[in-house]
């Protein structure tokens, strides 16, 4: 129950994310901080890598096969391509806009998925070949909070502003949009259990209710959905 501080880092919402590479190091992605910081709990040491302008930069990043860690940008302006191993910084693409990627998720294949927030598609990026490919097109801004992976090899997306579910085939580029959700806030996390139902977490606490169903139950303030994976049935309590 013992903890330990190591640096001393200045300003407030200086990172957001980090992930855990195979020499045991974790690297932190930057969010209002100006450089990516590779922390050794071995040795309490950590080091800074790169420098980048702006704020609110990179709000997910994933360690793929090869040990690279890929940061998908948020306001920043390209996808990059960090080396902890070799400490080099590479930047891929040029996207427009703020409040890009919300979050993504790394494939077994090595590929990531970049969920949009207000980005108008679906980027399916390969750091092996450096290429990436738009999917879909989707209106709004703040569209999905999070994702969940499903054995079979589908990706959901759940809303926060957008209308609907999306369910993603990676490996066929197919979308598939399940129910119709009125409200403006809808859902800031999700889990996926055991038995393959999905777990969706409201935005507002009152009045919340959860309804299961065989693939889904979805946490709703003061509604209950049940929603196959062919049909959806909203109904008010």
């Amino acid at each position: 129950k013992t903890f330990e501080e190591v640096g001393d880092f200045q300003g407030l919402g200086i990172f957001q994310c980090c992930v855990a590479v195979p020499d045991g190091k974790v690297i932190m992605a930057p969010w209002k901080y100006h450089a990516i910081v590779a922390f050794d709990p071995a040795t309490k040491t950590f080091e800074e890598v790169g420098h980048f302008e702006g704020h609110y930069k990179f709000k997910c990043c994933v360690a793929v096969p090869d040990g690279k860690v890929i940061m998908v940008p948020f306001s920043y302006h390209a996808i990059v391509v960090f080396d902890p191993a070799t400490n080099i910084v590479e930047e891929v693409g040029y996207f427009e806009g703020r409040s890009k990627f919300r979050c993504c998720v790394a494939l077994p294949d090595g590929k990531v998925i970049m969920v949009p927030a207000s980005y108008h598609a679906i980027v399916v990026f390969d750091p092996a070949t450096k290429f990436f490919e738009e999917v879909g097109h989707f209106e709004g801004l703040l569209k999905f909070s999070c994702w969940v992976a499903m054995p079979d090899g589908k990706v959901i997306l759940v809303p926060f502003l957008y209308h609907a579910i999306v369910i993603f085939g990676p490996a066929t580029k197919t979308l598939e949009e399940l129910g119709h959700f009125e409200a403006e806030h809808k859902f800031t996390s999700c889990l996926a259990l055991t038995d393959g139902i999905v777990v969706a977490v409201p935005w507002h606490h009152s009045d919340m209710a959860l309804l299961s169903c065989p693939r889904w139950r979805v946490a709703w303030p003061g509604l209950s959905a049940c929603i196959g994976w062919g049909q959806a049935l909203l109904g008010v309590l």
